[in-house]
């Protein structure tokens, strides 16, 4: 089996509201944004994960794909909590398993309300990919607002993984100026909004999921970045 692809960030690379999308019961619709957890049934689960963009990813390299059990979170959190509690203890991964980690930062606010200043954010974020690195990881990153990629210090430390986000031949170095843009179509709400559901859901619908991975994957082309298969046993 080929080694799998990692996904960590907030609720975008989660997948959430991809399950509005699913021909299932019970979907939980409302008004305006609202995630409860207990109303995402597992068959909603499984259908999120199949369309969300790291799984897009993995399918391109013909292999398996991982994301962090959270729905969203902070830049810090991120590492804290998914990586080194959750994917490392609960989950028992091991860096090695993984050909391919895309981390997904989040806005840069979530950590500032608990002290978190932007330096500090990407000083962690820096030392737990180069773990990755070390164990042979190719690292890639994205992000959602643009103060992030404008810091100094990010663009010395993730020159190489950084990607920009290209749609409609605009391009930025965050998400954040698609999201809020109707006219781009990649939100949960472009598509809900005349019915009056989810009518302020900026999450990335099967469009907005589709541009990421394709941005990636084209990043990753033209880093010559490939997946090598085991040779089957006889």
């Amino acid at each position: 089996m080929s080694k799998g692809v990692l996904g960590l960030g907030c609720s975008y690379t989660w997948g959430e509201g991809l399950y509005y999308y699913a021909d299932l019961d019970g979907l939980p619709f409302k008004y305006k944004h609202e995630f409860v957890f207990e109303d995402v049934k597992p068959s909603m689960i499984q259908y999120k994960n199949k369309h969300r963009f790291i799984q897009l990813i993995a399918n391109h390299y013909d292999t398996w794909a991982w994301a962090n059990r959270g729905n969203g979170g902070t830049n810090v959190n991120c590492i804290r909590h998914y990586v080194d509690n959750e994917f490392l203890l609960a989950d028992e991964f091991k860096y090695s398993d993984f050909k391919l980690v895309v981390f997904q930062f989040t806005h840069f606010g979530r950590d500032d309300f608990e002290g978190k200043d932007i330096k500090e954010q990407i000083e962690v974020v820096n030392t737990a990919l180069c773990k990755f690195e070390n164990q042979g990881c190719k690292v890639v990153t994205f992000c959602w607002d643009e103060e992030i990629p404008s810091q100094n210090l990010y663009r010395e430390l993730f020159k190489y993984r950084h990607i920009d986000i290209t749609i409609d031949g605009v391009t930025k170095p965050g998400f954040d100026y698609f999201v809020w843009n109707d006219k781009f179509n990649i939100t949960i709400a472009s598509d809900f909004k005349k019915k009056n559901l989810q009518v302020n859901d900026l999450h990335f619908n099967h469009r907005g999921h589709r541009i990421i991975a394709d941005s990636i994957i084209k990043k990753l082309d033209e880093d010559n970045f490939k997946i090598k298969k085991k040779s089957k046993l006889i």
